[in-house]
């Protein structure tokens, strides 16, 4: 891929980056389970009913929400300051590139929820 002149600046990237991640295009994505699968989770959360797990089977035919928006303003992901607009955030090392979801490269739905397709209604 050749550079393009947008490449070479870190800070212009950084502030359409911010503002993506700030205002989502597409706050809430649906999508249709194609086949059965796991979405593996980063850390166990707890259910209802108090059991621990660490993934989400998925049947075929369920539907998949994924709050962008939310996870975009997750602290755990994005620090302490998640609702503060700073672009020099994508500067400065504080955003690790990774499984995230979102409009970039380091803010891509994670490949292990590939088997998920759009219901063609976004």
């Amino acid at each position: 891929m050749v550079n393009s002149s947008y490449d070479n600046k870190p800070l212009l990237n950084a502030l359409i980056q911010e503002s993506l991640r700030m205002f989502p295009a597409e706050p809430l994505l649906e999508r249709i389970a194609l086949r059965d699968t796991i979405i593996p989770l980063t850390k166990s959360i707890s259910t209802m009913a108090g059991e621990q797990i660490d993934h989400i089977p998925v049947h075929k035919g369920e539907v998949v929400l994924v709050g962008i928006a939310s996870y975009h303003r997750d602290k755990s992901r994005w620090g302490e300051d998640p609702d503060k607009f700073d672009p020099l955030r994508w500067v400065d090392g504080r955003v690790i590139p990774g499984e995230a979801i979102g409009p970039y490269a380091n803010l891509c739905v994670p490949s292990t929820v590939h088997d998920a397709q759009s219901d063609g209604s976004s």
